[in-house]
């Protein structure tokens, strides 16, 4: 097949669908268009939807939040925290002590100052003991299993060249950070601690963090769920009940990256 014009990818909207689920039934127009999702998908391993339900404030929103997450520094130095309590004379500020200082500085992003949110440090976000499963993960962190494991290599190199997934050579360089959506299990009530560790909520977007997460983690978890269910009539399967309460408390951890897509 030949490659996919990613710049030409029809989006399906999926706003009859949503129409006749709510009491109505589905004419042909809307069963075809389950069928041409399914087939698109099949065929390319890309979908693009317009949920009617998602608005463009819903994504400016989350996005304007995150953009100001990832402008504060990966690290503050010893000089600069002198200088602030010099210029301050406050005894709120961040403790030096608390913070990685292994860092170059000239590495680290460079921050539009009207639009940051204090001096509060990305790597304190970091839990590195529960593998990053939740907060966030630090740049050139994960790395594929493709680019190490021999078996796999061989697996892969055994494919059609038009077939063959990417091969990465080096680390992961972008930033992620990971939110748990819905309630978790007490600690006394698991055998897998490590993977319902606490929410992470940076100290400078207490107000705002939780809210914006899961509202816009919501959206795009029922946006997957219809999708599931139109790509289940576009293949003719037989819908299974969803678990009670598998919507808000199996949910996965939301897994941010500084730029997503819309």
């Amino acid at each position: 097949m030949d490659p996919l014009d990613t710049t030409s990818v029809e989006a399906f909207d999926m706003s009859s669908f949503l129409a006749a689920s709510d009491g109505g039934d589905l004419d042909s127009d809307t069963l075809d268009l389950c069928k041409q999702m399914a087939d698109f998908i099949h065929q390319t391993g890309v979908l693009v939807v317009r949920d009617p339900r998602v608005s463009t404030a819903d994504n400016d929103s989350f996005l304007e939040m995150m953009s100001r997450y990832y402008c504060q520094p990966t690290e503050v130095r010893r000089d600069e925290l002198a200088q602030q309590a010099h210029a301050s004379r406050s005894s709120e500020l961040v403790n030096p002590s608390r913070l990685n200082l292994t860092h170059d500085a000239a590495h680290a992003p460079v921050r539009p100052a009207p639009r940051c949110n204090g001096e509060q440090v990305l790597m304190e976000d970091a839990r590195p003991e529960v593998f990053y499963q939740v907060g966030v993960t630090p740049e050139n962190t994960e790395t594929a299993l493709l680019a190490h494991d021999r078996a796999l290599q061989q697996q892969v190199s055994t494919m059609p060249p038009e077939h063959r997934p990417l091969q990465p050579s080096v680390p992961d360089p972008k930033w992620r950070f990971f939110w748990r959506m819905g309630e978790r299990p007490d600690e006394s009530e698991t055998e897998f601690a490590d993977l319902n560790a606490p929410p992470v909520v940076p100290a400078s977007f207490e107000g705002e963090w939780a809210a914006t997460m899961d509202g816009w983690g919501s959206l795009l978890l029922r946006a997957c769920t219809t999708v599931a269910e139109m790509l289940a009539i576009g293949q003719h399967t037989v819908l299974p009940p969803l678990a009670p309460g598998l919507s808000s408390t199996v949910s996965p951890p939301l897994a941010v990256d500084p730029l997503p897509l819309a």
